[in-house]
């Protein structure tokens, strides 16, 4: 996978979870994450209801600031360098994905269904290509940050398919946890920059050991 550029230099979109069984660590609470993309910058804005929390990673510079913006408190945020990935073999698998001659239209998209499996889940995927944007070109920057094969977001796996994902429902291999994620408001060559402001917040540097 190319780490370099996007193919579109902005970008976003939110990926709401929702647990469809009783096993899940947050029961029957939607997980609301926004991505948005800025050149070699990444937003994440992780809303669970009461709490919410922003990280900004610039995959240039390896860094991350997470922003800690309590009510009726100082507005700070939290610097440091993302360490370097270990290398590790067997942890996760890409997965086995199987297209289907199945299609149809969600939220305005036509779609093709594909089936995924790997040695933690399996389930399946409703891909679009008519968005010109491919899932691959943003899980390909954070996969480069993470250690081995793990993800900072489900659908790892949809980096070998040409499209983007506008459903996912997955379950893990052991039938206990099982999770609908959907893709929208999806924006091709436009974010909301001003999520990426540090005005306003205190930075303070977070050293980790072993981290130049």
């Amino acid at each position: 996978l190319s780490i370099g550029c996007l193919a579109q230099d902005k970008a976003q979109f939110t990926m709401p979870i929702t647990p469809l069984n009783n096993n899940m660590l947050v029961k029957g609470q939607k997980i609301v994450t926004h991505f948005l993309l800025k050149n070699e910058e990444i937003a994440m804005v992780m809303d669970q209801g009461k709490d919410k929390m922003t990280y900004l990673i610039n995959c240039s510079t390896k860094e991350l600031v997470m922003l800690v913006n309590e009510k009726d408190k100082q507005k700070i945020g939290i610097k440091s360098k993302i360490p370097a990935p270990k290398v590790k073999e067997g942890v996760l698998d890409m997965g086995k994905i199987t297209p289907t001659d199945e299609t149809k239209v969600i939220a305005g998209h036509t779609c093709k269904k594909y089936l995924a499996e790997n040695n933690r889940s399996k389930g399946y995927a409703w891909i679009t290509t008519d968005i010109g944007f491919n899932y691959s070109q943003f899980t390909a920057k954070l996969n480069a940050l993470a250690d081995s094969n793990d993800s900072f977001v489900p659908g790892n796996f949809l980096s070998q398919i040409k499209g983007f994902p506008i459903l996912l429902v997955m379950t893990d291999k052991e039938g206990n946890t099982s999770a609908q994620t959907t893709f929208t408001k999806i924006s091709i060559g436009s974010c909301d920059e001003k999520v990426f402001s540090l005005e306003g917040y205190e930075i303070k540097e977070h050293l980790i050991q072993g981290v130049d």
